[in-house]
């Protein structure tokens, strides 16, 4: 009989934004002038400095402890845009209190997605229903 081993799962997510729903950004480039959060010491925060840097736009990258404080941030609209792993983001979106307000998106696809804001509705049900078994 041979010996298998099996490795840890692996999972492998994107970077993205989560904007305001009323907000003007609908590309990258269009966070030029504005503020970022960002949660500090991520990989996400070193890679979103090397993309404004690559894509030379000049937005202010506002770090922040966590991604709670990162959304409460985008909110009250002390920052443009929150960015974060994907998965992490349709989270901190379904668990907002402002969650009809906030859209997600990526950085070739900023328009605000009613897709995506259903995915962060639905996820918000579910883990509702969870909490109250």
């Amino acid at each position: 009989m041979k010996e298998v081993d099996f490795s840890n799962l692996i999972f492998v997510d994107g970077g993205g934004f989560l904007i305001r729903s009323d907000s003007s950004i609908n590309g990258f480039g269009d966070l030029a002038g504005k503020s970022v959060a960002v949660t500090a010491g991520t990989t996400t925060e070193k890679r979103l400095n090397d993309m404004l840097r690559i894509r030379l736009v000049n937005a202010k990258v506002v770090t922040v402890k966590d991604g709670v404080e990162g959304v409460a941030m985008l909110e009250s609209g002390a920052v443009a845009a929150f960015a974060s792993d994907k998965i992490r983001l349709i989270g901190l979106a379904g668990a907002s209190e402002e969650s009809q307000h906030i859209s997600r998106c990526s950085p070739r696809t900023c328009p605000s997605s009613p897709r995506v804001h259903g995915a962060a509705q639905r996820f918000r049900r579910s883990a509702s229903r969870s909490t109250r078994r």
